[in-house]
């Protein structure tokens, strides 16, 4: 009796078990995506590491904003301009105008605008801050433009779920007859190592428009935030990981020919992709296109052509890019290039149908030629698509060196030369 009632308790035993390994396997296995959490980045050069990003442009203005205290500018004439930020938690006028206040001073007078006023704490006063100064800030002559650079300028205010910190740039120019201009760019990001599918990949959130709010999505490319999304080599360092030209935020991105939801949490800490039943049509483009890229609200892709055509989610987009590529008897790589070929006219994919593109060859070679009123001759030459655009031509990634021989009737004048591309 003993014995049967040992054995009894391991059946218990062994039956919780099961069941704990049941409910673990709905909660945690791979059809339940769980949220993985980035790391926090900032640069004094931020574009070096996520690429230029469109940021936010507020207007200046010469009139101080209402309700806002100030300190005691020396110049006569400072500039004022408010910074569109969601962050949840401001106070007093940034909380009813929805942004932060800054000004712009002289350190001397008649000088140049190189002293920062800037609400840091979100308490809706410039009174309370110490000017940040550009010591570099100057004039360039051959543009005649003026202009001052104010980096990594580090804040932290609160936000829905605690302290938010966050790292912006901001940059004066104004050319000699020209409006006032101010620039406002996220000089940060979120990066970390994620699994998707088992596979390592680096992840970063890049909040493009300056917001302070990461992962929001616009069928305008300029209004919406980007991510970067590529195999993860552990021989990079830190700061060479982010080191490629991010993607628009969209419903869906693509792995090992899988696609997957993306949502990240407004501040940027959080990502979670999780597998996706998605409705796809088909895009078949010219002869010969081995790759194409388009991008739309559901996302940005770049696909290899199979058969013919390539299969995203069905959505409005714009072709991006697409490439032909091959390899000669002697293994070169040849690889036509062009960007933007409909400027950015839209196309609807609808699931199950097919849409036709008109790109890929035939190309042309053209040469052309043209003078100034000084008698300098310039030429240009190129590879040209049927519809007389120009596209990039390499030979294994790079541009193929050209010469032109130029000769008069009587062959008095006979000279070769090397062109130069830019």
């Amino acid at each position: 009796m003993a014995d049967k009632g040992r054995w009894a308790n391991v059946g218990a035993v062994l039956a919780v078990l099961a069941v704990l390994i049941l409910f673990s396997g709905v909660f945690c296995g791979p059809a339940m995506a769980q949220e993985q959490w980035l790391g926090y980045r900032s640069a004094r050069s931020a574009y070096e590491h996520i690429g230029s990003t469109s940021g936010q442009k507020p207007c200046p203005q010469d009139k101080a904003p209402e309700g806002v205290a100030l300190p005691a500018f020396n110049d006569k004439e400072p500039l004022f301009a408010l910074w569109k930020v969601d962050i949840g938690k401001l106070t007093g006028p940034a909380a009813r105008d929805g942004g932060l206040w800054l000004a712009l001073d002289r350190s001397g007078k008649g000088g140049l605008y190189d002293l920062l006023y800037l609400d840091t704490n979100g308490n809706g006063s410039l009174a309370d801050e110490k000017p940040i100064r550009d010591e570099h800030a100057g004039f360039e002559w051959q543009e005649m433009i003026f202009f001052a650079n104010f980096d990594a300028v580090r804040l932290a205010l609160p936000g829905d779920d605690g302290t938010i910190t966050y790292h912006a740039g901001f940059h004066y120019q104004r050319e000699k007859t020209g409006p006032h201009k101010i620039y406002v760019s996220a000089n940060c990001w979120y990066e970390g190592v994620i699994t998707i599918a088992g596979r390592r990949m680096l992840c970063s959130l890049i909040d493009c428009n300056a917001n302070w709010r990461f992962g929001e999505r616009s069928a305008d490319r300029d209004r919406s935030d980007g991510y970067i999304l590529r195999p993860f080599d552990p021989r990079e360092g830190p700061q060479e990981l982010v080191n490629a030209a991010w993607s628009p935020v969209g419903q869906y991105v693509l792995v090992d020919g899988k696609y997957y939801s993306m949502e990240t949490a407004p501040d940027g800490a959080t990502v979670k992709f999780t597998p996706a039943k998605v409705p796809t049509g088909t895009i078949r483009p010219g002869e010969g296109v081995t790759s194409l890229k388009v991008g739309g609200p559901a996302g940005t892709f770049e696909i290899d052509v199979r058969n013919g055509v390539v299969v995203v989610p069905e959505d409005e987009y714009v072709v991006l890019s697409y490439s032909i590529t091959r390899k000669d008897a002697k293994g070169n790589t040849w690889c036509v290039r062009e960007a933007n070929p409909f400027k950015d006219k839209p196309l609807t994919v609808r699931a199950g149908s097919e849409t036709k593109i008109e790109v890929g060859e035939p190309f042309a070679w053209s040469v052309s030629a043209s003078s100034d009123e000084q008698g300098q001759y310039s030429l240009r030459q190129g590879l040209r698509t049927r519809r007389g655009d120009d596209v990039r031509l390499t030979c294994n990634g790079d541009r193929l060196p050209v010469k032109v021989r130029i000769t008069n009737a009587d062959k008095t004048y006979d000279r070769t030369f090397s062109m130069e591309y830019g």
